[in-house]
């Protein structure tokens, strides 16, 4: 099986799985308990439904405050 782009590249469907790995995410929710050694990034802070306690498990999850990005 091969996958066809819109810009004319094609590709293998096992190239295309390799190359094109999601990313690791975790909600707010199901963080809670858990504490992060590298970087960590906060999504959806300007959204309607996020809290402070939100804010407080996102950030409260990194060992060091330089390794936090809050992003809207």
């Amino acid at each position: 099986e091969v996958i066809r782009f819109t810009c004319g590249l094609t590709l293998p469907a096992e190239k295309v799985a390799d190359l094109f790995v999601l990313s690791y995410a975790q909600t707010y929710a199901s963080c809670q308990g858990t504490e992060f050694d590298g970087s960590l990034r906060l999504h959806d802070t300007a959204h309607k439904f996020f809290t402070k306690r939100h804010l407080f498990v996102g950030l409260s999850r990194a060992k060091s405050c330089f390794a936090v990005d809050v992003a809207e």
